[in-house]
């Protein structure tokens, strides 16, 4: 249910951005990298160097997810709980390899960040018994 919940959210993140300009969106809705780039430079204060590093990262990840949709589109129920799930996993990697090239403070920022759009998508997290994840972590969303 919680992958379920985070697969909306990062479904969502269009809305976060601003992308109401076809030019910045791609045939599924998935902001471009360059899009994606310029929300985090904004938000983080990117350098030259980690834009650079950043670039390559969200041109693969944007691929991976084109083509990940596009088979959820087309799937039954198991396959597209299966394709949900690749694709959290997805982000889940490109959030770890984003985080590689940030320094402490952005990583941070990049994590408060999202935490704030999960919260205003699903509401703020319970510590209840019926929500806990028993010490499993959330993954975060991408921008």
């Amino acid at each position: 249910m919680k992958r379920y919940a985070f697969l909306m959210t990062l479904l969502t993140l269009p809305l976060l951005f601003g992308c109401a300009s076809r030019n910045h969106k791609s045939e599924m809705g998935i902001p471009t990298p360059t899009k994606r780039i310029h929300a985090l430079n904004h938000r983080l204060h990117l350098t030259m160097k980690q834009m650079d590093a950043i670039k390559p990262i969200l041109d693969e990840e944007f691929h991976k997810k084109t083509e990940i949709m596009a088979r959820i589109d087309k799937a039954e129920d198991q396959e597209k709980r299966l394709a949900k799930e690749e694709l959290a996993d997805l982000e889940w990697d490109t959030y770890k390899r984003l985080c590689n090239q940030l320094t402490l403070e952005q990583s941070h920022l990049l994590s408060e960040l999202l935490l704030e759009e999960d919260q205003k998508i699903n509401g703020p997290v319970s510590n209840s018994p019926s929500r806990s994840n028993k010490g499993q972590g959330r993954r975060p969303r991408m921008p």
